[in-house]
């Protein structure tokens, strides 16, 4: 498996609105994601599932795309 990385040119590009960079970006980060979209609920029989919040993981990609616009080169 290849090892994602975070290049000073993907971050630009992602910067920049391209539409690939930023799937890059939430690519790169789509396990942390998952960690903190997945929830725990307790079933009625006293099971606990764990699943992962689709509408919460889409909240938190909207929110990262959000917060690469305002990410500066220094």
């Amino acid at each position: 498996m290849e090892e994602k990385k975070l290049t000073y040119e993907l971050i630009r590009a992602a910067v920049a609105g391209e539409p690939q960079a930023q799937e890059d970006i939430l690519n790169y980060y789509d396990e942390y994601i998952n960690s903190l979209a997945t929830v725990e609920e307790e079933k009625e029989d006293g099971e606990t599932i764990r699943y992962i919040d689709e509408d919460l993981k889409a909240q938190i990609q909207l929110s990262l795309l959000e917060a690469t616009r305002k990410w500066r080169a220094i």
